[in-house]
């Protein structure tokens, strides 16, 4: 292994250098120099001036000379372009033939290229010589005497024999170079172009069979395509662009690609897989590549974009990834409306209504593309607006607002309420009164909590309801002192159960035993207040009980339970109480 493989680079390519630019630079740099002086092939160097342009003007007026140069323009023009078409076509029959001695005929073809200017000339020479030369000797062996030149002797053919010499020896080294080049195609690159139209699928009159990763034995070629291009649609690809083209892109028409672009797309919605369709067009704004795209949303509702491919810009290929964008699906949907609205019941109508409005949303919306200013007009008494958040892209959920309009939250306020409420003002004062009923209620609040625990309950008096009198002097014995009386109401709470009992007679025994197995039934059915007794409900006949003992407390007996009360509340000495009724 080489130590140094810089240095040893240089050591094997500093010979050549030196020789190149010993023979071929110098001596050209120092041509082009004499070039510019009146040195002539005699007297290089000797006694030569500086003659700047005039040799090259003298040149350029001569006739001689611009028909050599005319000559040889004539022959770059048409020599480059004969020996790379030749060289193709031979390079291809060396390839794709079924010759045997491949080898033999490749180093026939290039053995000129190797051989030097001089003897090409001497070999030529023979060729087109007049009298001995193989051309003309073979014009005579098929009776086309007539044809003879002096196929070196004349203007017209001259020039022609010399491309001609030049084209036999340049065709080799050219067709090697194709040959490498093809060789080194993949064969699956072959089997890739072999589509509709194409040759090499058909062998013997029947489809080409090939070999799979799939199946151990040999399928038809278009069985073998479709199953590796669903293979990679379905386990391979996560989106899809989809080629066709209008029939403007090479020799096949617009009909030849539509079984396999159904097929494609078919496939491709099948799985649910995001994908964008593109028209290869040479002319993309043209009407014909216009109706190819419309078709294809049409038939295929999808998205579709024209493009010329060949010259392909930065923006086709934004638009296309747009378009492949809008072609994913919605991941989700959240609604967003006033919190008053959450706190309504199921079955409240301006709940329903956003319930619906979301339905017809989710119904309109399936994928990006969906989501526009059209979809969001959704008829809805209730909703003022629906506002939307940009979708984001990384988990693709579009978020919406609802906004209702104010006049039906004060409506439902209002309902609660129990009193009309318009504005923010009127709910305000609203709530300043009930806040101060609320401070006084407060009180009665507890104490009805104390009297369902006990049975009796007491309302303190508040500071604003205690009245006191003007003090006076009064004497206790020998001394003084001074009186201030302090009155205030209370209020006492007394849990009193009312008894009361229904005693329907209804005759024998045997007609109360029926009557207490129906209601015996019924209670076991259901609620037995709606059970029905002599054309009233059990819950009547109660009712009309506990009135009856409530109107016996009448205003008298009310004012002498008061005066009792107070009494009590004030006399009351320890905990011994007498109450003659």
């Amino acid at each position: 292994m080489v130590k140094k493989p810089r240095l040893f680079i240089a050591l094997c390519t500093l010979p050549a250098l030196i020789l190149t630019i010993v023979f071929m630079i110098v001596p050209m740099v120092n041509a082009i120099y004499l070039s510019f002086t009146s040195s002539t092939a005699l007297s290089v160097g000797f006694n030569s001036k500086f003659v700047f342009l005039d040799n090259y003007k003298y040149m350029f007026q001569d006739k001689d000379f611009l028909q050599a140069l005319f000559n040889t323009l004539k022959l770059m023009l048409v020599i480059p372009a004969v020996t790379i078409f030749l060289s193709l076509v031979f390079a291809f029959i060396l390839t794709q033939g079924q010759l045997k001695e491949k080898s033999f005929y490749r180093t026939v073809f290039f053995f000129p290229s190797i051989v030097s200017m001089t003897v090409v000339g001497i070999v030529w020479s023979f060729v087109f010589n007049p009298t001995r030369g193989i051309l003309n000797h073979m014009l005579d062996l098929f009776h086309l005497s007539t044809w003879k030149h002096a196929w070196l002797g004349e203007g017209k053919t001259a020039l022609w024999c010399i491309g001609a010499a030049l084209v036999w020896q340049a065709i080799g080294y050219y067709m090697v170079m194709d040959v490498a080049s093809i060789d080194g195609i993949s064969q699956e690159v072959y089997e890739a172009a072999s589509i509709d139209g194409a040759t090499g699928v058909v062998e013997e009159g029947k489809e080409r069979l090939v070999k799979t990763p799939w199946y151990d034995y040999e399928i038809p070629f278009s069985e073998a395509a479709e199953f590796g291009t669903r293979k990679v649609i379905r386990d391979h690809s996560t989106v899809g662009i989809v080629m066709t083209t209008d029939g403007s892109i090479g020799e096949l028409p617009r009909d030849s690609y539509r079984a396999a672009e159904k097929t494609a797309i078919d496939e491709l919605k099948k799985i649910g897989k995001p994908f964008v369709v593109v028209v290869n067009s040479k002319s993309p704004a043209s009407k014909t590549a216009s109706d190819c795209v419309d078709e294809i949303k049409k038939s295929y509702d999808t998205e579709a974009v024209s493009i010329d491919c060949e010259k392909l810009t930065l923006a086709d290929v934004n638009r296309t990834l747009e378009l492949l964008l809008n072609s994913f699906p919605i991941n989700g949907m959240e609604f967003y409306f006033d919190k008053w609205i959450e706190t309504l019941p199921d079955d409240n109508e301006i709940k329903q209504a956003m319930v619906e409005c979301a339905g017809q949303l989710l119904e309109k919306i399936t994928y990006i593309k969906d989501f526009n200013k059209d979809a969001l007009k959704v008829e809805n008494k209730y909703i003022e607006d629906i506002r939307s958040e940009p979708i984001d892209m990384a988990d693709g959920i579009i978020r919406f607002n609802f906004k209702v309009d104010d006049s039906h939250y004060y409506d439902m306020l209002s309902s609660l309420a129990g009193e009309k409420i318009e504005n923010e003002y009127e709910l305000i004062k609203l709530i300043k009164e009930y806040a101060k009923e609320k401070d006084g209620l407060s009180r009665y609040t507890a104490a009805i909590d104390t009297v369902r625990q006990k049975g009796y309950g007491v309302v303190s008096p508040a500071r604003d309801e205690i009245s006191i009198s003007e003090p006076e002097v009064i004497k206790n014995g020998g001394r003084y002192g001074v009186k201030i009386k302090a009155e205030s109401p209370s209020y006492h709470m007394i849990k009193v159960n009312i008894g009361t009992e229904i005693a329907p007679i209804v005759g024998s025994e045997e007609q109360a035993n029926d009557l207490k197995k129906y209601i015996d039934e019924n209670t076991k059915n259901g609620d037995a207040w709606d059970i029905n007794i002599f054309g009233k409900t059990i819950e009547q006949l109660v009712d009309d009980g506990i009135r009856t003992k409530l109107a016996m407390m009448n205003d008298d007996c009310q004012t002498k339970l008061m005066d009792t009360m107070q009494k009590v509340v004030n006399d009351n000495s320890g905990g011994l109480i007498c109450l003659i009724i």
